[in-house]
């Protein structure tokens, strides 16, 4: 069974990987939805059915967003999803309650399902990288080697992308803006003369 879950998290991982690095928020839960099928499948066979159930509702949680960014929404139409899968994780939580670590995944439930809610690219994915922070950790205490890889890779590539889709783009735009000033203004000091 663990050979399972690794193959498994190995595909989802690949799949998981390509979607942390897309620049929009459907194609980026279109990745999510599809990796979660694999995860669930690996933390089955890893027999650590809390995650696995989670990963089922990040599923649901993904293509309902989908749905609902397609339809273009209002923030209070997120609102329902969320409170449902978040009432669903906690009373799986009851019924699987593992130990302490458990905590993790109620807090990275939370958080991943809130963040999504939002269009802004720059804190979802701010807040993925907590969310990968505390499935590393979760991940470390299971053994689940391979997933705290994984986990460690989506950090590094929601940087990547943070920096390459929001920070960079930011900056050429004020260098721009700045180069343009001081053409202007040499132009005005030209014409003064």
């Amino acid at each position: 069974m663990y050979i399972l879950s690794q193959i498994s998290v190995g595909v989802g991982m690949i799949i998981d990987l390509v979607g942390k690095v897309m620049k929009y928020k459907n194609l980026l839960l279109t990745f999510m939805a599809i990796s979660s099928a694999f995860y669930s499948l690996s933390y089955f066979f890893l027999g650590s059915y809390l995650p696995a159930i989670m990963q089922i509702l990040l599923l649901i949680r993904a293509v309902w967003y989908m749905f609902l960014d397609e339809r273009k929404a209002k923030l209070t139409h997120y609102f329902l999803p969320f409170c449902l899968i978040n009432v669903i994780f906690a009373v799986s939580v009851i019924f699987f309650w593992e130990d302490a670590t458990t905590i993790l995944l109620v807090v990275a439930m939370f958080i991943l399902t809130f963040c999504l809610i939002f269009k802004n690219m720059v804190f979802i994915r701010i807040s993925l990288i907590a969310n990968s922070l505390l499935w590393c950790a979760y991940n470390f205490t299971i053994q689940g080697y391979v997933n705290m890889a994984c986990d460690l890779c989506s950090i590094v590539l929601y940087l990547i992308a943070l920096f390459a889709y929001n920070i960079q783009p930011g900056t050429r735009k004020k260098r721009y803006i700045e180069n343009n000033y001081d053409i202007k203004r040499e132009l005005r000091i030209c014409k003064s003369n």
